[in-house]
Formats: structure tokens, C-alpha cells, sequence
């Protein structure tokens, strides 16, 4: 066998296996991501039902804020039940903001009630969820350390041009970029006591 034909027997070797081996490391990088989106998904998850136990003890006290706080619990119901896979990351994140932005507005009338300070059941409330709240940031932090990670690997040569041949494109997932994680508890409760 000439030295030309074990050339070319060894460069399609070596390509082959360098296909396969670029495959295995997005399909890694793939699975870091998704076990990261699935830790964060569950954050939101069990940080949704604490907030719906905070927000049944409000219904006591905010007379006012019924319609509200129906609408939030309506929302926290709606984004646990539904597909929470990585695809529809973009759905969750705009559940995320929107959830955020009407627990604002309750969070910044609940000073206005006084009865809610003295209640023992939402101090404890309260309390669950601010660790909940943690737990999502540092999912949050998590999932989009792998996701630039994942984005930043697709961009390399030569993995993005088996990255294309597989239709792999890295905008296709999305940063969980917040407006903020509402800190529920922070006005009544003392963060040592977390």
C-alpha cells in the first residue's frame, strides 16, 4: 500500500472520529444545559407554590387586592402545569416577568397592612420563600453559565461547522434574563433568621 493511500485511509479516519467526537461534546454540553434548565424549572416550580401559600394568607388581609391576587395564583397554576421542557424556555421566562411584575405592585401595598407584620403563619410563609427565592437565583446563575458555555462551544471551529451540519443553532436557546426574582420577604423578614 502506498504512502498516498495510508494518508488518505488515515486523514478519513481521523475525520470520522473527529465528527463523532465533536458530536459527543455537544451532545454533553446539550445534557449540562438541560439538566441545568430542569434544576431551574423546579426551583421555579416549588418557588411558585410557597408563593401561592404567601398569597392565600394575604387574601386575608389585602380586602382590596382580591382580583389581583386571584390572578397571580391563576398564573403561578398556569406556568406549574404547563410544559416546562427547555424548548419552551422563552414561555417560562415570560411567565417569570409577568409574575414579577404584578407581585410587585402587592409586595409594595402589603406595608400598607399592618395585620400582615403581626400574623406568625406568613412570617413562616414569608420565610419559605425567600429561601425558595435563593434557590432560583442560584439556578438562574447556573443555567446561563451552561447556556453561554453550550453558545460559546457551537461558535467554535470546527464544532460549528458540524454544529450546522446537525442544524444546531445557538440562538435557538434563550438566556434566562429576568427582570428580577421578586425578594417577596424582604420587608419583614430579618435575612439571619433564613
Amino acid at each position: 500500500m502506498s504512502f498516498m493511500m495510508q494518508f488518505v485511509i488515515g486523514l478519513t479516519i481521523g475525520l470520522i472520529l473527529g465528527f463523532f467526537t465533536i458530536i459527543a461534546t455537544i451532545n454533553k454540553k446539550e445534557q449540562e444545559l438541560t439538566s441545568a434548565w430542569n434544576n431551574l424549572a423546579d426551583s421555579l416550580n416549588i418557588r411558585y407554590l410557597k408563593l401561592k401559600n404567601v398569597l392565600n394568607f394575604l387574601r386575608n388581609h389585602m380586602n382590596e387586592f382580591q382580583n389581583e391576587i386571584n390572578d397571580l395564583i391563576t398564573m403561578c397554576d398556569s406556568t406549574i402545569e404547563g410544559d416546562s421542557s427547555l424548548k419552551n424556555a422563552s414561555k417560562k421566562l415570560e411567565d417569570e416577568n409577568s409574575i414579577n411584575y404584578v407581585l410587585e405592585n402587592i409586595k409594595y401595598n402589603m406595608q400598607n397592612y399592618p395585620s400582615i407584620a403581626e400574623d406568625k403563619e406568613i412570617e413562616s410563609a414569608l420565610n419559605a420563600i425567600v429561601e425558595s427565592e435563593y434557590n432560583v437565583g442560584e439556578a438562574i446563575r447556573t443555567y446561563n453559565a451552561a447556556n453561554l458555555e453550550y453558545k460559546v462551544l457551537l461558535d467554535t471551529f470546527p464544532i460549528s461547522a458540524v454544529a450546522w451540519i446537525l442544524n444546531k443553532n445557538p440562538d435557538d436557546i434563550i438566556s434566562f434574563n429576568v427582570t428580577n426574582v421578586e425578594e417577596f420577604g424582604d420587608n419583614y423578614i430579618d435575612e439571619d433568621e433564613v
